[in-house]
């Protein structure tokens, strides 16, 4: 069995919103905020420690979910099940504009 870890920058920045989080906790953050940074910040961590990217839905965050992907193309993350179809979309309305 292969071992799973998180990479530096990712504990760093777990370390840096744990703190992030405790601070808004002092300067009286609502408490559903607090839950919702929390929960996020733990749904980062497990996927981290597992490699497997940040998920699709947040709220169905299991290792089965398809992940978001970078586009270098768009700019932002894409669903890991769309990514060629809306890159080569994204190109085609490209090479239109570039020819008009």
């Amino acid at each position: 069995m292969s071992e799973r870890h998180l990479t530096e920058n990712q504990i760093k920045y777990i370390e840096h919103m744990s703190r992030v989080i405790a601070r808004m906790e002092e300067h009286g953050a609502k408490e559903s905020t607090l839950k919702f940074l929390i929960y996020n910040l733990g749904v980062y961590a497990f996927r981290g420690v597992h490699r497997a990217g940040p998920a699709v839905d947040d709220q169905h965050p299991g290792l089965t979910q398809p992940r978001k992907i970078y586009s270098p193309i768009l700019g932002r993350y894409i669903d890991e099940r769309k990514i060629r179809e809306v890159e080569a979309q994204a190109i085609a309305e490209n090479r239109i504009a570039l020819a008009a």
